[in-house]
């Protein structure tokens, strides 16, 4: 199939005249992007024939080391009219941009430690932020572990935060809800090797000496735990979760 740069030539679309059936699974095919909009769970609108249209879901755009190292530019090459390679899945009767979810079976159970792509669904002021990590499951990012940048409000900020993103499960709630984090030294994979419980703590307490000097607990509270990371007197900065009659909780 010709492209001309990055957009398929439309008229060499329309000739391949091949319908659902004719699609083999773990194939790869060539696909126009006729639609993108984020804030739905498949953002990508594609079309193959004139007889195969099809949504990609956001999980199956990129995997998160993709997003990792390339970051918000990543998203930008998805426009109407572009061309895109796509993987077909029969049993699930879904496309996917990333080959691996074609041909390998899915991981059944999310555990600690997992790295993810997530969907921003909203921002809950005084909490964090809701997010999509697989069509069925959605999971809470406290807005501590949103970003290592510390900046003057973490919620007012959510619309610099990509669409999707990549970010690592670090425990779940009481009910079994994933809780992430999508903070810089959470996500890549050699500083977590020393923030989680398997790092070597000696190892850990150098590389995040700096921070824990400023006050920025965060890493230390994520390894330790609370109980174990802080004590009576210790420098902490922290978000303002709520104000009210009892006083400020931070």
């Amino acid at each position: 199939m010709q492209t001309k740069g990055n957009v398929l030539d439309q008229t060499t679309l329309k000739s391949t005249l091949f319908s659902l059936d004719d699609l083999k699974s773990g194939h790869q095919y060539d696909a126009l992007i006729s639609d993108v909009n984020y804030a739905y769970s498949q953002p990508l609108q594609i079309t193959l024939s004139p007889f195969v249209k099809a949504a990609v879901s956001f999980d199956k755009i990129a995997d998160p080391e993709t997003l990792i190292s390339e970051g918000s530019s990543f998203l930008e090459r998805f426009q109407v009219g572009s061309s895109v390679k796509v993987y077909y899945n029969s049993a699930k009767n879904e496309f996917s941009l990333v080959s691996q979810a074609s041909g390998q079976s899915e991981k059944s159970k999310l555990t600690k430690g997992d790295l993810v792509v997530a969907r921003l669904v909203k921002g809950v002021n005084g909490k964090g932020i809701t997010v999509q990590i697989t069509p069925t499951q959605f999971g809470f990012i406290e807005m501590a572990e949103i970003t290592d940048d510390l900046v003057g409000n973490v919620i007012e900020t959510l619309s610099q935060v990509q669409p999707i993103f990549p970010a690592r499960i670090i425990s779940f709630d009481k009910n079994q809800k994933p809780l992430l984090s999508s903070r810089e030294s959470v996500v890549e994979q050699k500083s977590w090797e020393l923030i989680s419980p398997a790092g070597k703590s000696i190892h850990f307490q150098k590389w995040d000496e700096k921070q824990q000097a400023v006050g920025n607990q965060r890493n230390k509270i994520l390894k330790f735990g609370p109980e174990v990371a802080l004590k009576q007197g210790d420098l902490c900065i922290g978000y303002v979760a709520n104000i009210g009659k009892a006083g400020c909780f931070v």
